[in-house]
């Protein structure tokens, strides 16, 4: 039976949650925003209001003026407020379900205020019998410390040891650990000779639809199915560990409700010009023959019992598009190991064997409040505050500013206004997460002909003149034009239909 003390008690928990939770966010922000920009890219509905981009500079050079943490502390604080959070849910749940059946009990029926007041300082009393007062630090940092060592976890985490979590490899969820999937997909092609970074390039296909129309491999097979399981698996695995803050079960939800429309809508092959039934893995070269099979028993058949698989497909290509940082990430740290010599590649392992066996926290690491109590008489001047900050956020001199053209600002309409600074961070984001939720948004399924297209309107021109030139989906060029490569200034080559659209925009 749930009384009113126990309410109280929980109450005052969930509040002590909700502060131990900001006071987190507030040391370290990356907590906060790296969550909330993956939340974003999954489609997912969010609830808060947008910050402006002078709002979030602002927060992000409150974030550089703060000790940057080690990815270690990160994913350890990570998984410590996801245990809140639990914790949290929970205790909601508990209150939703409240009947408080000893209500009469504190009723006061000759209306005496005097009787009011002691039995409220009766519970006053029992409270602080109880212990109840030391609720709080169950989830205050460094309250598991001892005299001779400092954690900067609570006593509700003291039991979270992040490399159980972790293999030494992922770099607590920076990297991918994709070495026994090399194996096995040797075994589905049938041939050895495939190298590490051309089993990559076919795991990077899963981020887009070349996974469907263009596959390494028999989508039917019982080696590629099984290696597609094994292979979505890990990736839910490892998303779930190095994000575990967001609500999965929403996402779940949403994955769900994206699968039917991901089934009931062809995929446009534009080197082909066809359209791709996903239920019966078979091209169609007309809309209405299309159209017409999908009435059919065998289409219906094939989506009966190949749903399931299919299922688990859709699911591994949206990770692979929420994870693209990691497999970009993943794919420099290979291809950076392939140039080692054998001492490097030694260095390398001590390096990553020390980071895995370091502590969360180590006693020389600075605190705002150490830095607030510093001596009056001897500041501590800041050499690089009047310095430009570079790509990753961090200062660096303004000839390097200069020479990497950071002072040169491109935006994109189709990412927000988004502002890109530097030629080299602009090119780049036509193949990120938010340009192509914007061409989405538009109605484009991203594509190379709508490289260097910034401009909304020039957008949507391209995409109604690439209609009008055929049915079988935006951007699908000719056959002769796939053939022609052209080559810019900077030596860069591509298809004649890009170079022109290059061109009209100005951006060669």
């Amino acid at each position: 039976m749930v009384t009113y003390e126990s309410t109280r008690h929980i109450l005052e928990e969930l509040e002590l949650i909700e502060d131990a939770i900001s006071s987190r966010f507030k040391r370290n922000p990356e907590l906060l925003y790296r969550n909330v920009e993956k939340w974003k890219s999954m489609s997912m509905d969010w609830e808060f209001p947008e910050e402006s981009q002078i709002h979030r500079e602002g927060n992000k050079l409150y974030a550089i003026k703060k000790p940057r943490r080690n990815r270690k502390q990160l994913a350890a604080q990570e998984h410590e407020i996801a245990l809140f959070l639990d914790t949290y849910r929970k205790n909601c749940e508990l209150l939703s379900s409240v009947n408080f059946e000893d209500e009469r009990k504190y009723e006061v029926s000759d209306g005496s205020l005097d009787k009011l007041l002691s039995e409220i300082e009766t519970i006053e009393k029992e409270s602080v019998e109880s212990g109840s007062e030391d609720v709080g630090n169950e989830y205050s940092m460094f309250s598991n410390s001892t005299a001779s060592r400092k954690e900067i976890l609570s006593k509700k985490a003291q039991d979270l040891d992040v490399n159980a979590i972790f293999a030494r490899d992922e770099q607590y969820g920076k990297i991918l650990d994709l070495g026994t999937f090399h194996q096995q997909w040797l075994g589905v092609v049938k041939s050895g000779d495939v190298t590490f970074l051309q089993f990559f390039a076919q795991v990077e296909k899963f981020k887009d639809h070349s996974f469907l129309v263009h596959p390494a491999a028999n989508r039917n097979s019982t080696a590629y199915r099984g290696f597609v399981t094994h292979l979505y698996r890990y990736m839910n695995g490892f998303a779930r560990r190095a994000y575990p803050m967001l609500d999965w079960e929403a996402v779940d939800s949403n994955l769900k409700t994206e699968f039917e429309k991901f089934l009931a809508e062809p995929v446009i092959d534009n080197q082909r010009g066809s359209l791709y039934c996903i239920s019966c893995d078979k091209n169609f070269k007309a809309d209405t023959v299309y159209r017409a099979h999908l009435s059919g028993k065998k289409h219906s058949g094939n989506r009966r019992k190949n749903e399931s698989f299919l299922a688990e497909e859709h699911r591994l290509h949206k990770l692979c598009g929420f994870l693209a940082e990691e497999l970009s990430r993943t794919r420099e740290f290979v291809e950076r190991k392939l140039g080692f010599t054998s001492e490097e590649r030694e260095q390398e392992l001590e390096r990553l064997t020390a980071d895995y066996e370091a502590p969360i926290y180590r006693l020389s690491e600075p605190e705002d409040d150490i830095e607030e109590s510093a001596p009056a008489e001897k500041p501590i001047v800041d050499s690089t505050s009047n310095l430009p900050l570079g790509p990753d956020g961090f200062p660096i001199p303004y000839w390097l500013y200069k020479l990497q053209g950071l002072d040169i600002e491109y935006r994109c309409e189709v990412c927000g206004n988004y502002v890109y600074k530097g030629r080299r961070q602009f090119d780049k984001h036509f193949s990120e997460q938010r340009h192509s939720l914007g061409l989405r948004k538009l109605g484009v399924e991203p594509s190379a002909t709508f490289q260097g297209v910034t401009s909304i309107a020039d957008v949507q021109r391209l995409a109604s003149h690439l209609r009008s030139r055929g049915s079988a989906g935006v951007g699908r060029p000719k056959a002769t034009e796939l053939n022609v490569e052209m080559e810019d200034n900077d030596g860069n080559v591509m298809t004649k239909q890009v170079y022109d659209e290059l061109a009209k925009q100005g951006l060669l």
